[in-house]
């Protein structure tokens, strides 16, 4: 039997999943309420919990975090506990999101918007085009190799890791 914290806003019907797993002994909690004593028994861990209560996790084996960052996890488990992020999970969204956040900031979205709201129909002034314009990809992370791949037919691309 393994014992299984789930430390996440589920549904009832995700819960029932979880349940329906065989020799697994399920408990679910909010994140903001996982104690110390929540912990010290389980075997599987899914969802971010305080860094600092995995100390008293003297079982765990396998930790399934929500996120792609990880540093503040790895510093408190043992070699032994396998860790797993979310790495890629968020990055075609976020790329997206930021492609379209770089074409409003270009063409002044925001601004014209709030003008329109006014009944202001007057011109911001001259906008920047996308051809031949060259954008800095700071950070190659997961996010930022979307963005970048993304980027690439509009834009040259320069790149820089941190």
């Amino acid at each position: 039997m393994k014992n299984l914290l789930v430390a996440l806003d589920l549904t009832q019907e995700e819960i029932e999943i979880f349940k329906s797993i065989p020799d697994v002994a399920l408990t679910v909690k909010k994140q903001s309420e996982v104690t110390a004593d929540d912990v010290k028994d389980k075997h599987i861990i899914v969802g971010n919990i305080n860094p600092n209560l995995l100390e008293s996790a003297a079982n765990l084996e396998f930790l399934q975090l929500n996120s792609a960052g990880y540093d503040n996890y790895i510093k408190k488990i043992s070699d032994k506990t396998v860790l797993c992020s979310s790495v890629g999970a968020f990055s075609p969204a976020v790329s997206e999101h930021m492609l379209a956040m770089t074409f409003s900031l270009i063409r002044h979205f925001h601004m014209y918007r709030d003008k329109q709201n006014n009944k202001d129909w007057s011109d911001l002034g001259k906008i920047i085009s996308v051809e031949n314009s060259t954008i800095t990809v700071i950070g190659l992370g997961d996010i930022g190799k979307s963005y970048a791949k993304k980027s690439k037919g509009h834009w040259r691309i320069m790149c820089y890791w941190c």
